[in-house]
């Protein structure tokens, strides 16, 4: 017997997968302090530069490899915890250094390991724990690093992570990918410059981004709890505006 739903019922989305990539800079950690909920966010962090996050109080885990990564989930799973949003900071640090545990590894048949095998593994890995991680009954942020990829068809700024076929295959895996911009803005009282930042949430050809539940504008401001508010329907007051 199959089972029949309404499509209606199936796009309510119960809760957000979202995959956020900009440059060096740009202000993707900052994102974690604008859930609305600091108290039961949770940063899992691959990599340094937590010190846009200084001034407040949330709680992080390292995650250092894939091992760490693992146990993290399997904890998130069991419900043995109080956490509604995780932010993973970042994917691409995490494959980087997936990739060098697999070159570091010895190649089939007691041979030296070929690049392109150290590449596919960690690919599949990658794949596997990131599905896991998107799938788990939370408010899943992952950044990334973004990266410009050239074709016929020109350069397209999009989340780099080691890898083409990774690369290309990751933004497949969520609901949100948004691309973080800075922009110039108007100077300050003291004429020095300032920047404004927005999420990209539409592709136009220069950058990777779409927006699956087709109530985002095409630009939004930086703030994880106005995207819940729009996508999901929540009341949550917005804790802190992203500068």
């Amino acid at each position: 017997m199959i089972k029949i739903a309404s499509t209606r019922d199936l796009g309510q989305l119960p809760r957000l997968n979202i995959l956020i990539h900009g440059p060096s800079g740009a202000g993707k950690t900052y994102l974690a302090k604008t859930t609305g909920d600091l108290e039961h966010t949770l940063v899992l962090a691959a990599e340094p530069g937590l010190l846009t996050l200084r001034d407040v109080d949330i709680p992080v885990a390292e995650v250092n490899d894939l091992e760490q990564l693992g146990r993290a989930w399997a904890w998130l799973r069991s419900g043995e915890h109080s956490f509604r949003w995780v932010i993973v900071d970042s994917i691409s640090e995490i494959a980087e250094k997936c990739l060098n545990e697999e070159l570091d590894k010895p190649g089939r048949g007691g041979k030296k390991r070929h690049g392109l095998e150290a590449y596919g593994d960690m690919g599949q890995r990658m794949d596997r724990n990131i599905r896991r991680l998107r799938d788990l009954p939370l408010n899943i942020v992952m950044l990334a690093k973004q990266g410009l990829i050239s074709d016929d068809q020109g350069r397209l700024a999009r989340p780099l992570l080691p890898g083409n076929k990774l690369t290309q295959a990751v933004p497949y895996l969520f609901d949100e990918v948004l691309a973080l911009r800075p922009f110039p803005g108007e100077p300050d009282e003291a004429g020095r410059p300032t920047v404004q930042r927005w999420l990209q949430t539409f592709n136009d050809g220069s950058f990777d981004a779409k927006d699956r539940s087709g109530v985002l504008d095409p630009f939004e401001p930086p703030n994880l709890a106005h995207l819940a508010e729009k996508i999901l329907g929540t009341t949550k007051p917005m804790e802190a505006q992203a500068a």
